[in-house]
């Protein structure tokens, strides 16, 4: 994990554990949120610790209070530092901060477009602080990730149709949007994809397209550290993952899973005069099941 930090001590010795480089960059996220949001210092001190967990009480899911918490720890120990998590009170704290979580842990939350633009929003902001050695290098993966958001929003995709889509099976048409084929081994559906003024999905999803340079293969790939764009598709947890980190470092306070573009989806057609019966084909539903889920 490149933290850039330089410890204010002398530490003993590193003791990294292996991670992916989608929970490196998770952690690096809620690192950044506890240093520059909450202005604590690390290491940190046990009373730092029990102050922010004290913050988070009735404002966070389980989830997000176990991963900022681990993301911490996994400093401490990749620093070589002892960490606080250990003491009495601060266990104590953080069962209270569990017991008292949101309760939407295990219900994704809708992901509506305002919370889409948000997030390229601060992106772009974070970009603008970027140097230019990192700022190319970071290039493509916001590229990528502006396509993920919207094309995933206005299609309403779930996680695993991520890994269906592929390069080939998209036909951009001149100013008039896109079409694109989600097939599987049990069905296929042409999903159109609509082009709109600002935040396009469609001017998003060739600008990725353009840089990945490619005319086959899976359309939603892998990005190394080094901003290397690799050939491996994105897996549905790896999707998952992406939206989590895009969310933290944009500062919403929600649990976000690939579902929450299909309820964010909905939502937004509801409020525009769409019909059950438009939604459920514009998402490729079939009419005979229940989508109460998402509707």
């Amino acid at each position: 994990m490149s933290f850039e930090l330089k410890p204010a001590s002398t530490p003993r010795p590193r003791g990294r554990l292996p991670r992916s480089e989608a929970t490196d960059r998770v952690y690096l996220s809620a690192v950044d949120n506890y240093r520059d949001t909450h202005k604590y210092q690390l290491p940190a001190t046990e009373q730092d610790i029990c102050s922010y967990i004290t913050s988070m009480f009735g404002r966070y899911t389980a989830s997000t209070i176990n991963q900022r918490i681990s993301a911490i720890k996994a400093w401490h120990v990749d620093f070589g530092y002892n960490h606080p998590f250990d003491a009495y009170r601060v266990k104590a704290l953080l069962r209270e901060a569990l017991r008292t979580a949101k309760r939407s842990e295990y219900e994704p939350q809708e992901l509506s477009l305002g919370a889409i633009k948000h997030m390229i929003n601060s992106q772009e902001l974070r970009a603008e602080n970027y140097s230019r050695e990192f700022a190319e290098q970071e290039y493509p993966r916001t590229l990528r990730n502006q396509a993920i958001l919207l094309v995933g929003f206005w299609l309403g995709l779930r996680g695993c149709d991520f890994p269906k889509l592929r390069i080939e099976n998209i036909n951009l048409r001149k100013n008039s949007g896109a079409e694109i084929l989600i097939s599987d081994t049990e069905r296929e559906r042409v999903a159109n994809l609509p082009s709109m003024a600002d935040y396009c999905p469609v001017a998003a999803l060739k600008a990725w397209i353009e840089i990945l340079g490619r005319s086959e293969g899976a359309l939603f790939v892998k990005i190394n550290r080094w901003g290397r764009i690799e050939r491996n598709r994105i897996s549905t947890q790896g999707i998952n993952d992406i939206i989590e980190e895009l969310a933290i470092q944009a500062g919403l306070e929600t649990h976000l899973t690939s579902k929450s573009f299909r309820q964010g989806f909905s939502q937004w057609a509801k409020d525009d005069g769409w019909t059950y019966q438009q939604i459920i084909e514009h998402l490729g539903l079939t009419p005979m099941r229940n989508h109460k889920n998402y509707l």
